[in-house]
């Protein structure tokens, strides 16, 4: 009886261990932004990092140079260009100075950093938007009648290519080298698709729950998976084709990013409601090589997107009541200059969770307050009539569900999640308009 009952223990030992995470001795973190207004989607390219700025009362397409400590604003435009993406000298974005109305014609627009010059990749009349630059290959998603789907410019030979032809929903493409991966909806699953331009094959990559989010980079692809009732990062080898999780915790973990050995992820262990704005998200970094993970973000506040590049890791982080965009730089990287490397930040042993809130002087409010604040209350309330309209949409999808069948129902379910997930996307704006507005209004 002794011995079943330590085999049991030992047995449930071994079952519910979960490997703690250390915190990352020795990194440093730099505050790039601290302007009043929403600075969001960074993403970073050796000494370049690149983001969606709001202080204009829009989005524009700002750069911060880290051997210089300068900040640049490459987009002018009155419309929105946001989601950048920044491969060299070439940085690419979905902009919006020609739609017609909510939901049409936005298109992608790249900046040549070593000329100084802008040009429109796209001219379709209908939406082009989520850019993802690797080389002199831009993939994207196209809302075009019919022949929507991924698509991929070539910046070399000036040609455009289709690359996933299906029906159904395509989101979030990414590409590295002769490999585009990107969360496809044609199951009742959603799951992870990959292209390979070396043969024009595709390649569906996983088979059961739900999989998003998908990143590359070399032999590795990494992923959001709910199979297991909550959402944790899994990584597929190209090389072995092989599938492995990367951790046991049995929090949320999402929007994971890749650079070599290293995985970036946000995640929730330290209290989270999905959902909710104001949650303690916090950086984790895996360590595909020595298989540890370590504790990135100590900060009571919430820390999401990150992207790495090398020995850095760009992220949003709301710890000064708006979205900023922070860095920071893991040990023993090269040195870009006075604000790279490890230079220019603070220092961070955390020992504990303690709140980390460095002094910022944010930058003037503009003067003409009251001019910002209405185009910004006009911006919301279109995003609320476009909300409106979706869930009257989604209404009479419901009522369509209730007598469809086979593959009608199918595609009435899948147009459903499409149109709820452009609802959280039009929530979330309005949080980082609001947010906006607060601020004007206290520098008013």
């Amino acid at each position: 009886m002794k011995r079943l009952f330590s085999l049991i223990l030992i047995t449930f030992l071994l079952v519910s261990y979960v490997p703690q995470a250390t915190a990352l001795e020795g990194m440093t973190e730099k505050q790039i932004t601290s302007n009043y207004a929403t600075q969001r989607f960074p993403t970073i390219f050796k000494n370049i990092i690149v983001w969606e700025d709001w202080r204009n009362g829009r989005g524009d397409i700002y750069i911060y140079n880290l051997s210089t400590n300068t900040e640049r604003q490459l987009s002018n435009n009155p419309a929105d260009q946001e989601k950048p993406s920044i491969y060299g000298d070439k940085i690419v974005w979905e902009d919006w100075r020609h739609k017609t109305n909510e939901d049409q014609n936005s298109d992608i627009y790249l900046y040549d950093l070593s000329t100084n010059t802008e040009t429109q990749i796209t001219s379709n009349t209908y939406a082009q938007k989520y850019p993802f630059i690797h080389g002199d290959k831009v993939v994207y998603i196209d809302d075009r009648p019919n022949e929507g789907g991924i698509y991929l410019y070539d910046l070399s030979t000036k040609t455009e290519k289709h690359i996933a032809t299906n029906s159904s929903v395509q989101w979030k493409p990414t590409i590295y080298g002769d490999k585009i991966v990107w969360e496809d909806w044609r199951n009742e699953d959603t799951d992870i698709y990959l292209y390979d331009l070396s043969t024009d094959t595709e390649k569906k990559l996983t088979s059961e729950a739900d999989q998003r989010n998908p990143a590359i980079h070399g032999n590795r692809i990494i992923w959001e998976d709910n199979r297991n009732e909550s959402w944790d990062i899994y990584t597929y080898d190209l090389s072995t084709n092989t599938e492995s999780r990367v951790n046991l915790s049995s929090a949320y973990q999402g929007y994971a990013a890749i650079y070599r050995d290293i995985i970036v992820y946000e995640d929730g262990r330290n209290g989270v409601v999905e959902g909710e704005d104001n949650n303690n998200i916090d950086l984790y970094m895996y360590d595909l090589s020595t298989n540890t993970e370590s504790e990135l973000s100590t900060n009571t506040a919430t820390q999401w997107d990150p992207v790495i590049y090398e020995d850095k890791i760009v992220w949003e982080d709301n710890r000064n009541g708006n979205w900023d965009i922070y860095m920071a730089d893991l040990p023993g990287g090269p040195d870009y200059g006075s604000g790279g490397g490890n230079s220019g930040g603070q220092t961070i042993t955390p020992p504990d969770r303690a709140p980390q809130n460095p002094a910022v002087t944010p930058l003037a409010p503009p003067k003409n307050n009251k001019a910002q604040i209405s185009v910004l209350n006009k911006h919301i309330r279109n995003l609320n009539k476009r909300i409106a309209k979706l869930n009257k949409e989604i209404k009479g999808l419901k009522k369509k569900l209730k007598k469809a069948a086979g593959k009608r129902k199918l595609a009435i379910k899948k147009k459903v999640r499409k149109l709820k997930n452009q609802i959280n996307i039009s929530k979330r704006k309005i949080y980082n308009l609001k947010n906006h507005i607060k601020k004007l209004s206290l520098g008013g």
